[in-house]
């Protein structure tokens, strides 16, 4: 019987998607199609001479081989390394199977596409014909974020020989033995026991692009059949020895009765923030955004705007169902001046009330709206005090937020309407029956000022949490400007109108199917600027292929760790800059094409 330290931790990363086969069994699919880029790591037990064969595949229109609305050609790569020393190299075969725009044609793009051979994820494949695969530099293909998190030293970014014009394509490579010369173990009677067992085990995938949240692959998306609307569907995990059961609530559906009691706080706001849960943790999705209106009222801008956010899958938010008391609790005055502390019952996270410089009250310093909220660098929306106007919808004396160690946050009364008192310097207390919760206050910490449930502190913020995906680098405040309204004309159509000195300016923006983002900013003087930005997940914010960083000047600042882990940006060209010269302060907007 194999032990966990029999098997291999296996990393895969692609530019943008794949899909990897061991020996003829499919083992791995990466959980998130396309975008934003993530690692895969899963654990796999060995069997030597093993074939690995992988199906890569850029973010590429079948039809005209271009990507982000068919306005750029992209770019693809794999990289792979297994802890026995397997890594990709030129040894790999490979081929490719799409490719285009012919002749680079950007106006009249073509594709071609030819079938894909039957079985070529055998062992007993004939790949002899097939050439190999061509080593590209890190440099060249510009791995995000996630790839420098994980171990991929002596492996080769690898693909077909053009990397921007082939878009689908196949891997082969044999491991006859160990690289790392290990004792090769063997376990006899190990598959099919039984004889009836099915042949395809996809064991499950650590997502670790967009941030170590749920253990579950996720559900990112509804993957139901139109007949599964009940509401406690129910997905089985093995992990190693161990088995863990998800629950998933359908949208607007009823609650099953062993549902755990966060459960049912988020509950009054499924689809909103949809939910499912197993032994240990609530599970919550959502695109970030409340269904009020926001940023009206904001007297300290930083230019930022409400875009939704991936907060779905291995992304989604994660509250203890069984919180456990920390023997030293933590401080939020203190700590945790990055990332939430805590996630409103309609999905939108909570952030500590004192921004990220550590000092700064954003409710005393005029940054938040009528509901206390507004949007951090990554245009990801989040309150910082506690969302009391939530009672409407949940009543007075249940909770309104979750912190991120399990416990509730209350408004001002308790369950049985009476005010709450004798609070600790957390904003918490222990109820009659001896369960802690925290509540609201209306001077500082206005939620919860500490964790009194066991929390993991890492880079500033709790950890892990979701990350924020940008689609541009922050801007700097625009001194002297009141949003006065915000307004929906369509689903995905916003306009932000502001005021400096009694003008008007205002910002309109249209999110595409595709996740891009055009901006008209009208400036107080009438001057107009259309630009447009495609969200790309990445570490070097809206840095171009080949392009050197945008010029300092002295209204933009180098990015900085900040609210909403917004280290993700996108690959533009050419830079236009819109200015407000009403306004004492100079902001810069850089507009550029995806490459």
């Amino acid at each position: 019987k194999p032990s966990i330290d029999d098997t291999l931790n296996a990393n895969m990363y692609a530019d943008n998607w794949f899909k990897m086969y061991i020996n003829g069994e499919l083992i791995c699919i990466d959980s998130i199609r396309f975008i934003p880029h993530n690692v895969i790591s899963v654990n796999i037990l060995p069997t030597y001479p093993m074939t690995i064969a992988v199906m890569a595949k850029d973010n590429a229109d079948a039809k005209t081989g271009m990507e982000f609305n068919n306005t750029n050609v992209g770019d693809g790569g794999f990289i792979l390394k297994f802890s026995d020393g397997t890594v990709t190299s030129s040894k790999w075969k490979v081929k490719k199977v799409s490719w285009g725009p012919l002749n680079r044609d950007t106006d009249n793009p073509r594709t071609v596409h030819i079938e894909i051979p039957k079985n070529w994820y055998a062992v007993d494949f004939d790949d002899s014909n097939w050439p190999n695969a061509k080593e590209f530099s890190e440099e060249t293909v510009r791995p995000k974020g996630p790839f420098y998190e994980n171990d991929f030293k002596g492996a080769k970014f690898i693909w077909s020989d053009d990397l921007e014009l082939d878009n689908t394509i196949l891997f082969r490579y044999t491991v006859k033995a160990p690289p790392d010369g290990r004792e090769v173990k063997q376990f006899p009677g190990l598959d099919n026991p039984n004889g009836n067992e099915p042949k395809e085990r996809i064991p499950e995938a650590k997502q670790t692009g967009v941030r170590r949240g749920s253990p579950d692959p996720a559900v990112s998306g509804d993957r139901r059949s139109p007949t599964q609307n009940n509401a406690d569907l129910r997905r089985t995990q093995v992990r190693g020895q161990e088995t863990r059961t998800q629950h998933i609530v359908a949208a607007k559906s009823k609650l099953p009765a062993n549902a755990p009691e966060a459960a049912k706080a988020f509950a009054r706001y499924n689809p909103d923030a949809k939910i499912r849960w197993d032994d240990d943790y609530l599970y919550v999705e959502s695109n970030g955004l409340p269904n009020h209106q926001m940023m009206v009222g904001i007297t300290a801008w930083q230019q930022q705007i409400p875009l939704p956010q991936p907060y779905t899958g291995n992304n989604a938010w994660r509250i203890p169902l069984k919180p456990v008391p920390a023997k030293n609790p933590m401080s939020a005055k203190e700590n945790f001046f990055r990332g939430a502390i805590a996630l409103a019952v309609n999905g939108v996270p909570v952030f500590n009330p004192i921004k990220n410089d550590g000092r700064t009250d954003t409710n005393l310093a005029g940054e938040l709206d009528q509901w206390g909220g507004h949007c951090g660098r990554g245009d990801d929306y989040h309150y910082h005090v506690a969302p009391l106007h939530l009672e409407k919808i949940v009543g007075k004396g249940n909770p309104v937020a979750y912190a991120l160690d399990g416990y509730p946050i209350i408004g001002y009364d308790e369950p049985n309407g009476s005010k709450a008192k004798d609070l600790d310097w957390m904003n918490g207390h222990k109820d009659a029956d001896g369960h802690y919760h925290y509540h609201a206050t209306k001077t500082y910490p206005y939620i919860n000022g500490g964790f009194f449930g066991e929390v993991t502190y890492r880079g500033g913020q709790v950890d892990p949490q979701p990350r924020a995906q940008p689609v541009r680098q922050f801007l700097r405040p625009l001194r002297g400007a009141k949003i006065t309204g915000f307004t929906s004309t369509k689903p995905n159509a916003h306009t932000l109108t502001y005021e400096i000195n009694g003008k008007k300016g205002t910002v309109s923006y249209v999110i595409a199917d595709d996740g891009s983002v055009t901006f008209k900013f009208v400036d107080t003087s009438g001057n107009t600027e259309t630009q447009t930005y495609q969200r790309r997940a990445g570490r070097d914010g809206n840095r171009p292929r080949g392009d050197r960083p945008p010029p300092r000047r002295d209204d933009r600042r180098r990015p900085r760790p900040d609210e909403g882990r917004s280290d993700a940006g996108n690959r533009q060209s050419s830079s236009n800059v819109h200015f407000d010269t009403n306004s004492t302060s100079v902001s810069v907007i850089v507009k550029r094409s995806q490459l």
